[in-house]
């Protein structure tokens, strides 16, 4: 996708991917829109949005929305994550967008009354929303 190669949205990316203080790399993923599903890895090790090759690897496989999570890893021991993340994703097979729209906002509530803070609201396009 186009708008991946611009550099200031790589840069945003970036860096809330590495907004840890440097204590580690939180692991990214990309939702593949050839195999219609979300992907975590590239080979054996998890996807790291460290580098414009880095970048580049994931949209020639097939990525067109990008995920930071809050597992992140000390160094390279991928054996030994810290933290962790829940991850809704709201896709509406029918009434489209507006009905995405309309659970996602339920959801919120529903959240807000059960005592959880505000979670972050992230649009992936004409697919719905992901609430983290």
């Amino acid at each position: 996708m186009e708008y991946y190669r611009r550099l200031d949205v790589r840069q945003a990316i970036s860096d809330f991917a590495h907004a840890n203080g440097g204590s580690g790399e939180r692991e990214c993923a990309f939702y593949n829109a050839r195999t219609k599903g979300i992907q975590r890895h590239l080979g054996e090790h998890p996807i790291f949005l460290d580098s414009t090759a880095a970048f580049d690897r994931a949209l020639a496989s097939g990525a067109t929305a990008f995920y930071c999570s809050y597992w992140r890893y000390p160094g390279q021991d991928f054996s030994r994550p810290l933290g962790h993340d829940l991850v809704w994703t709201v896709r509406a097979r029918r009434g489209g967008l507006r009905f995405a729209r309309t659970v996602t906002a339920s959801v919120i509530e529903a959240l807000a009354d059960g005592g959880v803070p505000e979670p972050w609201v992230k649009y992936s396009g004409r697919l719905g929303f992901d609430l983290l």
